[in-house]
């Protein structure tokens, strides 16, 4: 999961990502990395919860996500 991170997230205190979006980049990232056995949402909910994320849900659209994480884009992964 760290690796995961490192790579396609970035951990601010003003980013908040819908929990499935998490999961699909870290299923899809997980696949390319050939990692053999991959987390689930409870153990990747476990993850973020050390990392002081915290799980709330979007005012508007009710959505499940994650206060302080975001995911990276493909483009920003590859700025230096």
């Amino acid at each position: 999961m760290g690796e995961f991170l490192a790579e396609c997230c970035v951990l601010t205190p003003e980013a908040w990502t819908p929990s499935a979006a998490i999961m699909d980049a870290y299923r899809q990232w997980a696949q390319g990395a050939n990692v053999r056995y991959t987390l689930n949402a409870n153990k990747v909910a476990e993850r973020l919860r050390a990392l002081d994320c915290v799980p709330e849900q979007h005012p508007t659209s009710r959505t499940r996500g994650w206060r302080g994480v975001g995911l990276l884009t493909e483009r920003e992964g590859q700025t230096p």
